[in-house]
């Protein structure tokens, strides 16, 4: 007994605390927008499935043992996150080995396009001159053979000396040519020959870079991982299945409409999606594929409505699978309350508005209405509940709203 008085005790001060607090917080800021009354065609629910907007089968490109897996069954996955990779030694070292070549041909190029270095032009200069003053003294020689042949000089004398004298010119057009050569640098022939090299060893590193990422297994696209299809240590081959991938961040409902409303559906066609699972709560999307092929025996055809899903911790809301109904504004026309999407506050056991008790601008005090969801129609959706014409709703600030808690409005523009 004495445990429960302190029981109740603790609970007292608590929600003393909350009143307190929420006294010293005052009224809350809200937006308000009227509700509106719109002849509209009567809605019409057909029963659906949910699937993934697309799924992969995501197999290996290369042979190979299979050395990490990097996810496991329900995670998420983004673009290009590793789902496995085999082993790559091999490979690695000729990708290596390629760059290795590569960078030898691009030296070589580099080289070329340099030109000759001033040092080996200074030398090759040097070695003119040299030749030349010795051709000097070859000539000199042998202009004094000449004049003394028969007085001092024989014959094979002077024919030694014009034999130096021509080797000496040989040598000087020799040294020329070749201080020519080093100052124009590579001929253009020789440089283009060196630039294929260059390109064509980049193809090879290229070639062997996209061989070694073939052995890395990757998303094909954001989803989460609904099945692993190999294990860590299996030799796998080009095509052998590595992992099912599906994209959920929008999905697919799935639903069979009867041939007596198909032809009133159409591409973009609005429609609310609710599902057992996720009592009161609702997902608004659109037609956007209708198939042709319908079935024979229950005289229904498939109608694709792509929803936005929502996330729900690591996973979403709508999962692959899950039962649901479709209701496409296919019906008769009637008179609807339709109220903005924002004032929805979902979550609990149906879907609420609160609406506003007083008037905007001044201290008024909201009271939240249970609803049941109809059709939608752009911004708006249809309810149906305790609910009439012009009654202002709050459709931004309705998160942390209370039961007749104090608010100041403003109207929505």
């Amino acid at each position: 007994e004495k445990q429960m008085k302190r029981i109740q005790h603790s609970l007292a001060v608590l929600l003393i605390a909350a009143a307190v607090s929420t006294a010293q917080r005052g009224p809350a800021t809200v937006v308000v927008a009227p509700t509106i009354k719109e002849k509209v065609n009567e809605g019409r629910a057909f029963v659906g499935t949910v699937w993934p907007i697309r799924v992969s089968q995501v197999g290996s490109a290369a042979s190979g043992r299979v050395e990490k897996f990097f996810v496991r069954e329900g995670a998420r996955v983004k673009k290009g996150d590793h789902l496995a990779k085999l082993r790559t030694k091999i490979i690695e070292a000729r990708v290596a080995a390629a760059k290795a070549a590569l960078e030898l041909r691009e030296a070589e190029l580099a080289e070329m396009l340099a030109g000759n270095r001033k040092e080996e032009v200074d030398q090759a200069v040097a070695k003119l001159e040299s030749a030349k003053t010795a051709q000097e003294f070859r000539q000199q020689k042998l202009k004094r053979a000449r004049a003394l042949v028969g007085r001092g000089v024989s014959r094979e004398e002077l024919e030694e000396a014009i034999s130096q004298s021509n080797q000496a010119d040989a040598l000087v057009r020799e040294m020329q040519a070749n201080l020519t050569l080093l100052r124009a640098g590579f001929r253009k022939e020789k440089q283009d020959q060196a630039k294929a090299r260059v390109l064509e060893q980049k193809a090879i590193v290229a070639q062997l870079e996209e061989e070694r990422d073939r052995h890395t297994i990757v998303a094909p696209f954001d989803g989460f991982v609904l099945a692993e299809r190999a294990e860590e240590g299996q030799w796998v081959t080009p095509g052998t299945l590595i992992a099912q991938i599906a994209e959920m961040d929008d999905v697919y409902v799935q639903a069979e409409v009867l041939e007596d409303y198909i032809s009133k559906i159409t591409k973009g066609t609005p429609a609310t999606v609710t599902l057992d699972a996720l009592p009161g709560e609702a997902f608004s999307g659109n037609v956007e594929v209708i198939l042709p092929q319908g079935d024979t025996s229950a005289r229904t055809f498939p109608v694709k409505v792509r929803v936005k899903n929502q996330p729900a911790g690591k996973s979403v809301k709508l999962k692959s699978g899950m039962f649901a109904r479709v209701t496409f504004s296919v019906g008769h026309p009637t008179e609807a309350i339709l109220v903005p999407k924002d004032a929805l506050v979902l979550g609990g056991r149906l879907p609420q508005v609160y609406v506003l008790k007083g008037e905007p601008g001044s201290k008024a005090t909201v009271k939240p209405v249970e609803v049941r969801l109809g059709i939608s129609t752009g911004s708006h959706v249809q309810v149906l509940g305790d609910i009439n014409e012009g009654d202002l709703v709050v459709v931004q600030g309705n998160e942390r709203l209370r039961p007749g808690q104090e608010v100041i409005a403003t109207t929505a523009k």
